[in-house]
């Protein structure tokens, strides 16, 4: 069953990306969301008996909220490197899957092994390289995150819908044997809720996110700067969103986080996007650098929006995947300003909050669209790139 719904404003290719994410969340009964880009309409399937008129409302609600707050072309380009010719443009997915680099679990979680795996942990050595360049601390975090600390800066007012919650069993000699034995049973669904404690920590979406906490009520000699580097898995309730590699429920991630003045936050993470327009240019890959707001989904979306488009705290290094034609998010470069400082009491020793940013990197997303512009026989990659992988 299929359904057509006009989104009603000239949407630009930011305002299409943000509908094909955030519609995905509007109701489990759509199966899959397509969007024609001419003719401004969304397009859905939906599951038989799916309630129609229902899911249209609550569609067109959600269209209203991911409207811009302006008509202007509100994305600012860095550098732009559309004028490289990527050399693949089969499908790289399949042939790594028939390959056996990529292992398919379950929508959207893979092992990955082989060359794949090589290739993207030099892509990371070469990141911890660059973070030595700040004098960075390494850091291991907890992969789980406090969602007391979370709602300190306002996490779920802003992306609630990536949330994956964790939670354990009661400690109830009773209820761990009927959850055993229900499990166990052909009864039909299983019931959590009367057997799991309420949750109070989520799996991490940003490595970041433990960072913030450990410097709480910290006060920061004038002129004290400090920078962390970390890399580890986050996850993110994608819904239907997965794509090949493109866009997982988990994957790792290298992350440089930097506290201090705001010149050395804006002055570090210029830094970081010189580091990702080098690496492209040299390996010729077809991308763009360009300014980004996240698909919020809360109630102020437009207040939100507003603030990232205003103040441009935001940036992305987007690799194009020809087979796909999709502009993939490989690097997120972000200006917090003073938004976890104030969360988390974190002053210089004259009471000015400190400010804080972190660059980031999918590493599964950055190998895989060199993959997808390269192909996957290594050994007709250009020399250039043959020198940094060492092949």
């Amino acid at each position: 069953m299929k359904l057509s719904i006009e989104i009603g404003f000239k949407a630009k290719e930011s305002d299409f990306e943000n509908l094909q994410t955030g519609l995905a969340y509007v109701s489990q009964d759509i199966l899959n969301i397509n969007i024609d880009k001419n003719k401004f309409l969304v397009i859905l399937e939906l599951k038989d008996g799916a309630d129609r008129a229902n899911i249209e409302e609550h569609v067109k609600e959600a269209i209203v909220k991911f409207k811009p707050v302006t008509d202007e072309d509100t994305v600012k380009v860095l550098h732009d490197f559309s004028e490289f010719e990527p050399v693949n443009k089969d499908d790289v997915f399949r042939a790594l899957v028939g390959r056996g680099d990529i292992s398919e679990y379950n929508e959207g979680y893979f092992a990955l092994t082989g060359k794949l795996l090589k290739h993207m942990k030099i892509i990371d050595q070469s990141l911890l390289e660059l973070s030595k360049e700040f004098n960075s601390e390494e850091v291991v975090f907890p992969i789980t995150t406090q969602i007391s600390n979370l709602n300190k800066h306002d996490f779920f007012k802003q992306t609630p819908q990536f949330a994956n919650f964790i939670s354990t069993l009661k400690e109830d000699l009773e209820n761990i044997s009927d959850f055993s034995n229900d499990l166990s049973s052909e009864a039909g669904e299983f019931k959590f809720k009367e057997h799991i404690h309420t949750p109070t920590c989520m799996c991490r979406s940003a490595v970041c996110l433990n960072s913030y906490p450990r410097f709480e009520n910290k006060i920061f000699d004038s002129g004290e700067s400090i920078a962390l580097t970390s890399v580890g898995k986050v996850f993110r309730n994608e819904s239907k969103n997965v794509q090949s590699l493109e866009r997982l429920h988990e994957f790792s991630m290298r992350e440089i986080i930097f506290f201090g003045s705001a010149d050395y936050v804006d002055n570090s993470l210029k830094k970081c996007a010189q580091w990702c327009v080098d690496f492209v240019k040299k390996f010729k890959l077809n991308s763009i650098v360009q300014s980004a707001n996240d698909p919020f989904f809360a109630e102020n979306f437009a207040t939100l929006q507003f603030y990232q488009v205003s103040q441009v705290s935001k940036y992305e290094l987007k690799l194009l995947n020809p087979f796909s034609k999709n502009q993939v998010s490989c690097a997120s470069l972000n200006n917090h300003g003073t938004h976890f400082s104030k969360a988390f009491n974190i002053k210089f020793d004259k009471n000015d909050f400190i400010f804080t940013g972190c660059a980031g990197w999918g590493l599964e997303r950055c190998i895989f669209m060199i993959y997808a512009q390269y192909g996957i026989d290594e050994e007709n990659w250009p020399k250039e790139l043959k020198d940094f992988f060492k092949i």
